[in-house]
């Protein structure tokens, strides 16, 4: 019983992760924070 409210709940979740990942505005930002990430990454290593 547990198991299927929680797989309920996850397929609910990715309904809306869905639908909230297909907005342009923050596909951008994801998009712009996954490019600019290595550039920190190397930064943070060199101090």
């Amino acid at each position: 019983m547990a198991n299927e409210s929680g797989q309920s709940f996850l397929d609910k979740f990715a309904e809306v992760s869905a639908k909230v990942g297909n907005q342009v505005h923050l596909r951008s930002l994801r998009d712009g924070f996954a490019t600019i990430m290595p550039i920190y990454i190397l930064l943070a290593l060199q101090y």
